[in-house]
Parts: C-alpha cells; structure tokens; sequence
C-alpha cells in the first residue's frame, strides 16, 4: 500500500466513508416473503419473463376501466384520499404469483408489484379513477390506502381486485379490501 493510501484508509474519516458505504449496501437487502417471493424488482430471467407475458398488454386498446378504492373498516367504508396511485397489472404468470403472495396474502405493495405494472391513475376527491386505451385481457389493480381510525391510529391497507376486459368495452370495479 503506498503511503498515501495507507493514509487515507488510516484517516479517521476515511473509514466512516468506508463503513458508511459498508452499510449502505446491506442496508436494502431483498426482503423474502413468507412464501419464498422476493419484493425486489425483477432482473435477467424473470424480467424476460415479465416482458413477454406483458408485451400484448403494452399495445393501445380501445377498452377501459373506472372503479373506486376504497376499504371497508368496522367504522364503515373509507375512500382513498385524492391522489392516491392507482396500479394496474396484466394477469400475467409473474404478475399472479407475486400479486397473490403480496397484496392479496401480505396486504403490502412492493416494488415487485410496481415493476410489473403497466398503467397507474390517480383517484379523485371521491376516490374514483379511470384508466383507458386498454387492450383485451385479464387485470389485476391495487392501491395503497391510508387513513386514520377512530382512535387515532395510522393504518393503511392494499385494497385490490382482478377483473376481464374486452376490446371495447368499459367495465367498473371496486377496488376494495376488509380490514380488521
């Protein structure tokens, strides 16, 4: 080593800069669900994946969606705020699997999920939203929801739904999920 490398890795500073960046690289690791599912963004073979089975839903469709988010808590029903993202995903083998595990199972959005998405609205006042220009497939849609309980309390949820769409054709869906 020469000296003024030693010096610099001796330099108290330096090795703040060296652990710091130590750390930063644990500091996200891929975080495996419960059922063995990655939440990190796909690469190599499985973002191939994801892109073949999506490429016919990438086309511009003449079908659309409009639907309302919203959870059903034990006070009743609350809408997302304005705003809120709503995500849409092709139906695809990728998509399923994690949407399943994830959203449905986890009741979490991760950027998994987010990767595969190939639409996103944002609702309204009332919570609405409208997506069009669809091609004809099957869909999954999800939305993260925020609000305060009763008692104070912070609480989110993912509501979501799944649903067929025709070339064409408007559908309406309620993006809805129970909470506890």
């Amino acid at each position: 080593m020469h000296d003024r490398e030693r010096t610099r890795a001796q330099h108290p500073a330096g090795r703040w800069v060296l652990l710091l960046a130590l750390l930063c690289t644990a500091c996200a690791p891929a975080i495996t669900n419960k059922h063995g599912i990655s939440d990190q963004a796909p690469t190599g073979d499985t973002l191939r994946q994801l892109q073949e089975e999506s490429a016919p839903y990438r086309a511009k469709g003449s079908g659309a969606v409009r639907g309302h988010v919203s959870v059903q808590t034990p006070a009743g029903a609350v809408a997302a705020r304005a705003g809120s993202r709503v995500l849409l995903l092709p139906a695809t083998d990728y998509a399923t699997v994690r949407f399943a595990a994830f959203v449905v199972e986890d009741d979490t959005l991760p950027p998994a999920v987010r990767a595969a998405a190939i639409a996103q609205a944002n609702v309204d006042a009332q919570g609405d939203f409208t997506l069009e220009n669809l091609p004809p497939g099957s869909y999954l849609i999800a939305s993260e929801l925020f609000w305060t309980a009763p008692d104070g309390a912070s609480r989110s949820a993912v509501p979501y739904a799944r649903f067929d769409l025709a070339d064409g054709v408007r559908v309406e869906v309620a993006v809805t999920r129970a909470t506890p």
